[in-house]
């Protein structure tokens, strides 16, 4: 079990910590994990915190996306991919 982690180079808007713009998805067939998003504005950290364990050896992919700053600029669509051990 673990939690993935995306530290921000300045503060983000709140509102914009939502399930629909931070998903993980497991690749081989599409399945959007559940889990739980958290953000910190003391150290500007989005913390996703899946519902149970990812399976092991297996590919994920993370895309945030909509995402914006204090002044309203949208980041560019970040995808991550992985593959658990």
């Amino acid at each position: 079990s673990t939690s993935l982690t995306a530290e921000f180079d300045e503060d983000i808007r709140q509102g914009d910590i939502r399930a629909d713009n931070f998903t993980l998805i497991k690749a081989s067939d599409g399945t959007i994990v559940d889990g739980t998003l958290t953000y910190s504005p003391a150290t500007k950290t989005a913390t996703f915190t899946p519902e149970s364990n990812l399976l092991a050896s297996t590919d994920y992919i993370w895309v945030i996306a909509n995402v914006r700053d204090l002044a309203g600029n949208k980041m560019q669509k970040k995808v991550v991919n992985f593959q658990t051990a």
